[in-house]
């Protein structure tokens, strides 16, 4: 599966299909190049690392059914010239189709097919993504100590850099470095780093390009970075973060208090400078403890303080909140070749914030295959052409930021069924002249 286009649902026109084989290129878009009638194409492309791709084209002329192809490839990097790597007959009409399988093309390379002697294809460039993986950071943790940070790239990137980012913008797509570090032996990284800051943080790993890989990132995680507790009035929550709607409890106690003791709720949205407001009382129990129950919209910094002598006030508390996302396909089942859509909105609504549409591949990784933003009207819309049989797992994925932390959608399914190399786009074009 690989998606072309995302826009707001409300935004999109009757003709959307057509728009969208023209915005991004696909396997529906990747017109054959042609050669001396013999033309190629791969979709997708560029793909991600260990991803199946198919490979396919059309001989025109006479006699041009149950002709053998051959298809080279050529991996940068590698000393010698173009190699072959597989064959296959056409049909009756003259198509042909080369699936190759899930963990062979893991870099960058680029193709061409012969169909005889003399006759073959232009050169057809595939372009690879790495998988870059970060573990789900311990969460909460705080300022006085170190995070490890852990993960992988693949393929073998040993001896490289990779780069820690820090979402930093309000429509989720705005990253700014906060540290490196180097792929040691079996291409992992760590990278330990102490956030000086507290607050709700969305964090990735980016590998720069280079001629094996394009540019590959991490799906991004949260981590919850608390302040320091004060041992005469602590703070604490029921839960780091809730989804939008829920309830969490902010609980504490106040050292030596007397039953009755009162104590006052501050809070503010994170993302927001300025004072804490008071935004509710509660009194203490026989033991010093406290409770309040809140339902917050937003990420939001939390604060308590006692209103009699000795007047005391606790760490500043960071609960985060997530947006609640949904993802829904047009259909259900479908074969290759066939257009669906994948739609979906975001409560509370985040116009112009990025979303990313996710697969998940045979190794259990979910890897990005498209980006779009929210529309005004909360909805979001990604156009996809199906290129690979099988169930697509799918999900969506909202980036955090300072006003809601990232969300996921619940997984959406898709069982593709194969098809004959003449049903796939572009397979029977005629020849160049």
């Amino acid at each position: 599966m690989r998606p072309r286009l995302a826009l707001p649902a409300a935004a999109l026109p009757a003709s959307l299909a057509a728009a969208a084989l023209i915005a991004v290129p696909s396997l529906a878009s990747a017109a054959p190049i042609h050669n001396r009638g013999l033309t190629i194409a791969a979709a997708p492309n560029p793909a991600t690392t260990g991803e199946p791709v198919l490979v396919y084209g059309h001989l025109n002329g006479p006699a041009n059914s149950h002709r053998r192809i051959t298809l080279w490839h050529k991996i940068p990097g590698v000393t010698f010239g173009y190699r072959v790597v597989q064959r296959t007959t056409t049909d009756a009409a003259g198509n042909w189709a080369i699936q190759r399988r899930p963990g062979v093309v893991t870099t960058n390379r680029s193709w061409f097919v012969t169909a005889g002697s003399g006759v073959h294809s232009r050169t057809a460039f595939e372009r690879v993504a790495p998988t870059v993986t970060l573990a789900e950071p311990t969460s909460p943790a705080d300022t006085r100590t170190p995070v490890t940070l852990t993960g992988s790239v693949a393929p073998n990137h040993t001896g490289q850099a990779v780069e820690l980012q820090q979402q930093t913008g309000a429509d989720g797509n705005t990253w700014k470095t906060i540290d490196r570090g180097r792929l040691r032996q079996g291409s992992t990284f760590s990278i330990a780093h102490r956030f000086r800051q507290p607050g709700d943080l969305t964090l990735r790993i980016l590998f720069r390009a280079d001629r094996r890989s394009t540019r590959g990132e991490s799906t991004p995680v949260t981590l919850t970075v608390q302040q320091q507790q004060s041992d005469s009035l602590t703070i604490a929550s029921s839960a780091s973060a809730v989804d939008f709607g829920q309830s969490v409890t902010i609980n504490g106690t106040v050292a030596g208090a007397a039953a009755g003791t009162p104590v006052t709720l501050f809070a503010r949205d994170e993302w927001q400078p300025g004072q804490l407001t008071a935004i509710g009382t509660a009194t203490t129990d026989a033991s010093g403890a406290y409770a309040f129950t809140q339902s917050p919209p937003r990420n939001t910094v939390y604060e308590v303080r006692t209103t009699t002598a000795p007047k005391r006030h606790s760490a500043r508390l960071f609960v985060g909140v997530r947006s609640v996302v949904t993802l829904v396909p047009s259909t259900s089942s479908a074969k290759v070749g066939d257009s669906i859509t994948l739609s979906g909105t975001t409560t509370p609504g985040k116009p112009g914030h990025a979303i990313l549409l996710q697969q998940v591949g045979s190794d259990g990784i979910w890897r990005t295959i498209a980006a779009g933003r929210v529309g005004a009207d909360a909805s979001y819309s990604f156009a996809d052409v199906l290129d690979a049989p099988g169930t697509e797992r799918l999900r969506a994925v909202l980036p955090g930021g300072p006003v809601n932390e990232r969300a996921i959608s619940s997984e959406a399914t898709v069982d593709v069924a194969a098809a004959p190399p003449a049903a796939l786009p572009g397979s029977a074009l005629p020849s160049a002249s």
